[in-house]
């Protein structure tokens, strides 16, 4: 009874220890050193696995780093454009209003500039103006040309007032001309400006 029952233990035994020293699946019938050398190279293909992992991480972190940097400098160039742009429409505002204030000066002042024009004009005859009006009469003459001469001076400074508010006037209008043009080219760069900074 004892040696029936010995028997089939036996036997479990035997098929365990045969299972035992069977290699596992994959690794049949490698040597120690096969495995070793396989581990080795399972561990260098991870290696650069991470290396190109890693430079891959560095080139996307270049190149975000470049469009940032792109993207500041278009923003600075755009914030550039808008500042030289909006001063150039002020001083375009500053010049009009200038030659608004000047030529409502001169429709107000209409009579006094054409009786002053008249005057200088008169000046301007070859014959002495107090002779002009009275040559029969020396004594009169004398004291007309004592009196053109007490007016001279007034006469002369509003002339030359009268001179350099059209002078102005003139320099005013050429400045707009000019700044007009400035202002179309600041426009037109700062239009290229934003769409590059939008396509940036």
């Amino acid at each position: 009874m004892r040696q029936a029952l010995l028997l089939p233990a036996a036997a479990l035994l035997c098929s365990s220890a045969l299972a035992a020293s069977i290699p596992p699946s994959g690794v049949a019938g490698r040597t120690l050193a096969e495995r070793y050398q396989q581990a080795q190279q399972a561990l260098a293909d991870q290696r650069n696995n991470e290396e190109k992992t890693r430079a891959e991480r560095d080139r996307l972190a270049a190149e975000a780093k470049s469009l940032q940097d792109r993207l500041i400098v278009n923003a600075a160039k755009v914030q550039e454009l808008e500042a030289a742009y909006e001063g150039t429409q002020a001083d375009l505002s500053r010049l009009n209003l200038n030659i608004k204030n000047i030529e409502a000066d001169l429709n107000r002042d209409r009579d006094r500039v054409a009786h002053l024009l008249a005057v200088l004009q008169r000046l301007q005859t070859d014959q002495p103006p107090a002779l002009a009006l009275r040559p029969d009469d020396s004594l009169a003459a004398v004291r007309g040309t004592l009196q053109m001469g007490a007016m001279l001076p007034p006469v002369y400074q509003e002339a030359t007032d009268l001179a350099k508010q059209l002078k102005t006037l003139a320099d005013n209008k050429t400045a707009v001309i000019a700044k007009a043009a400035q202002a179309r080219t600041q426009a037109a760069a700062l239009r290229t400006a934003r769409t590059s900074l939008d396509h940036s």
